[in-house]
């Protein structure tokens, strides 16, 4: 019942972002973070340049850069899959605190040319100059995405 329901909300915040996406021309990603930041479920919708005033931080900037970012697919493969059967959540909780351990301890890098910056000044000063092409990573997530 539950994954039936979160299948439904994939749907629509999809239909969201494609008409999002359209009117501003810019490529989406949908996800959700390993380690939530607020108690209720909530999921992030945010355009693949990461251009944000909100992106301070290295924590901010890897929470949607690296894979600690879930995809919607990606929840729905693993609640229909071998977490099914995961009642309390144990199971899952470990898996996404081992991406926190993972992912949150990478270094600041472009997410175009993957160029390591000191600081997130730094690095977002690079990413208005970068000319490379978005990095494969980030254009495969967000073309799943939406």
């Amino acid at each position: 019942y539950l994954l039936n329901n979160l299948k439904q909300f994939h749907r629509r915040i999809h239909e969201a972002a494609k008409s999002l996406a359209a009117l501003t021309n810019v490529q989406l990603l949908i996800g959700y973070h390993s380690e939530p930041s607020m108690a209720l479920l909530h999921c992030h919708i945010i355009s693949d340049d990461f251009e944000s005033q909100y992106l301070k931080t290295k924590k901010h900037w890897l929470s949607f850069t690296t894979p600690f970012l879930i995809l919607p697919d990606e929840i729905e493969v693993l609640l229909s899959g071998r977490y099914a059967k995961d009642i309390f959540g144990q199971a899952i909780r470990k898996e996404l605190q081992q991406r926190k351990a993972r992912y949150m301890e990478d270094q600041l890098a472009c997410y175009r040319c993957r160029k390591v910056q000191s600081t997130m000044l730094r690095l977002k000063e690079h990413i208005r100059a970068c000319n490379a092409k978005h990095r494969a990573f980030i254009s495969a997530r967000c073309s799943a995405s939406i």
